[in-house]
């Protein structure tokens, strides 16, 4: 496949070209052994893959590359519908493998979602009865306004998993019963002294939760009740020193190119970021042996890396696209929205 010429002023011609091969590789080859243990998460890796192939390539149909109509049954084939009891949450589920826990994945549900949309499938045919009404099922009573994973009794539950809720019903342009004063509140009771958050209430704020904090708000149209924007805004900034870090004294990862790059574009902040930094940083992170980008110059390169180094670049404004990103998925907005 030919590949286009994308200019951007830190990444070289290079480093976009062997990331344009480990993109297209991702999608037409089987993963390497070592991806093993993500299997689970097939979904969410597809959602990286197709998010960056947009984005490196402009000019080609994504069904150039893949069957996009086989890739799409098999996504839907990953819909729990298995279980009448109004009990089991039935969202999309990460992987064929994952089905036999016979329920769905709040956060595999949103990445199903969102590989549906940039697949040009048009979230309106689905039947979304059964997700909306299943709700519920992921409240955590222990802990008032938080949603879980999924129904595992050891399943995850903080405010990431509120970000994927909010990331469904939006894409899915249904809320059901979700009673959002209830999730405001706990966004808000994970807010930390500096003004960014946590993952729960008392945690230390993190550039990934604050990420999920913010959009979720936004998502829920109740951004404009978010006060001290402005130590928030400085706490963000003051993540970027050559890349972005995720919080204090630790070192950078290009993830948070996405996550603290977005956040600010939402914020309408993104003009304070030095953009020169940020692309030198992730042109020292791609794989000139295997293609793709890595966490920092050491790392071997993975597809949420490459994903949201490129995705927070585009963001903001450091490399170009033919298309508006909505910096709260992470994907182009679906037209009916």
């Amino acid at each position: 496949m030919n590949a286009p010429n994308l200019r951007s002023e830190g990444l070289t011609q290079e480093s976009l070209k062997v990331t344009q091969n480990f993109i297209i590789g991702g999608l037409t080859q089987p993963l390497p052994d070592s991806f093993q243990s993500v299997e689970i998460g097939r979904i969410t890796m597809l959602m990286f893959y197709l998010g960056a192939y947009k984005i490196l390539f402009p000019e080609q149909p994504i069904n150039k590359v893949i069957d996009t109509e086989k890739t799409i049954q098999y996504i839907l084939t990953s819909l729990s519908v298995k279980s009448d009891s109004k009990e089991v949450f039935q969202g999309f589920t990460g992987c064929e493998m994952y089905g036999i826990f016979k329920h769905g994945h709040i956060s595999y549900t949103y990445a199903a979602l969102a590989s549906l949309s940039q697949l040009g499938y048009d979230l309106r045919r689905i039947d979304k009865s059964s997700i909306v009404n299943s709700y519920h099922t992921l409240f955590r009573k222990e802990c008032k306004g938080v949603f879980a994973t999924s129904l595992e009794e050891e399943g995850e539950y903080d405010i990431r998993f509120i970000y994927s809720l909010c990331a469904t019903c939006y894409l899915l342009n249904d809320w059901g019963n979700i009673n959002k004063e209830i999730l405001f509140e706990f966004i808000m009771s994970c807010r930390s002294y500096d003004f960014a958050f946590g993952q729960m209430p008392k945690r230390e704020s993190h550039g990934g939760s604050t990420y999920c904090a913010i959009q979720s708000l936004s998502l829920m149209g109740m951004i404009n009740r978010l006060d001290h924007i402005e130590e928030l805004v400085q706490w963000l900034v003051q993540k970027s020193y050559l890349g972005f870090s995720g919080r204090i004294n630790k070192p950078a990862d290009t993830c948070y190119n996405y996550w603290i790059g977005s956040t600010l574009k939402t914020l309408g902040y993104e003009h304070l970021i030095d953009k020169k930094f940020v692309l030198a940083f992730t042109e020292n992170c791609v794989s000139k042996r295997f293609g793709g980008i890595g966490k920092n110059q050491e790392a071997l390169p993975d597809p949420m890396h490459t994903f949201c180094s490129l995705t927070g670049l585009s963001l903001i404004g450091a490399l170009p696209v033919k298309y508006t990103i909505d910096s709260r998925i992470g994907i182009e907005k679906p037209s009916y929205l």
